[in-house]
């Protein structure tokens, strides 16, 4: 028996590709060209301070997007992200019907959440702001995020060029129209993005 479970896991791991590790953290030395979200490795977090006491954390389960990488001049690149309204998810039922109705979100008029990037500015070879039209509820605002390029390179489970990020901004709901049970529950809203984007797949170990 405890052959057979030696053998089972040698078995296991010589068929299991070894962990990537981040090959750049030099967003130039990434390919150029189109990246598709990984909406299975993507995240988008929100926090709110509820009556003083603690922070509430809910996200959204679907999203899709896509950068337009111009690794000449990062600065015009293309960013937009698209969110399922109805995805929204508080791991509370009766608080997800609330907020899915014509009282908040009113996701049978406004579907979709969007924000498109209308300027983006390195930082550092990591770090960098990106200001973006931010729609909802048929309102558009400007948002700033901080962003962080947490690394790239080849996946090895697809063999595609890929980009990690994280970005973070606070917002004033209201601005949106969105005032339901303030100021019980705060105005400003924290904004996580966790996210891996995919490229065309590469046969080299790393394009540069």
């Amino acid at each position: 028996m405890k052959k057979l479970i030696l053998s089972s896991i040698l078995a296991f791991s010589f068929a299991t590709p070894a962990l990537a590790e981040v090959q750049t953290t030099d967003i130039t030395e990434m390919p150029a060209g189109l990246y598709q979200l990984d909406a299975s490795h993507a995240t988008v977090l929100f926090k709110v301070r509820h009556m003083g006491f603690a922070d509430y954390i809910g996200r959204f389960d679907k999203l899709a997007g896509e950068i337009d990488l111009n690794t000449d001049k990062v600065e015009e690149s293309h960013v937009s992200i698209t969110i399922e309204a109805a995805s929204i998810d508080t791991n509370n039922e009766v608080l997800e019907k609330k907020l899915k109705d014509a009282d908040a979100f009113d996701v049978g008029k406004y579907p979709n959440i969007t924000f498109e990037a209308t300027d983006l500015e390195m930082q550092t070879e990591t770090t960098g702001l990106m200001t973006g039209d931010l729609t909802m509820m048929g309102e558009t605002h400007q948002v700033t995020f901080d962003v962080v390029f947490n690394g790239g390179g080849v996946h090895p489970m697809n063999s595609k060029n890929t980009m990690g990020f994280s970005a973070t901004t606070t917002l004033d709901r209201t601005d949106w129209g969105l005032d339901n049970w303030v100021p019980m529950v705060s105005a400003d809203v924290q904004i996580e993005v966790h996210a891996e984007f995919n490229g065309a797949v590469t046969d080299r170990p790393f394009a540069k």
